[in-house]
C-alpha cells in the first residue's frame, strides 16, 4: 500500500 501525496495549489494535498 503506497501513499503518494500531490500538492495543489487549491485544494492542498490531495490523496492520489
Amino acid at each position: 500500500m503506497e501513499s503518494n501525496y500531490q500538492s495543489s495549489p487549491y485544494m492542498g494535498l490531495q490523496p492520489n
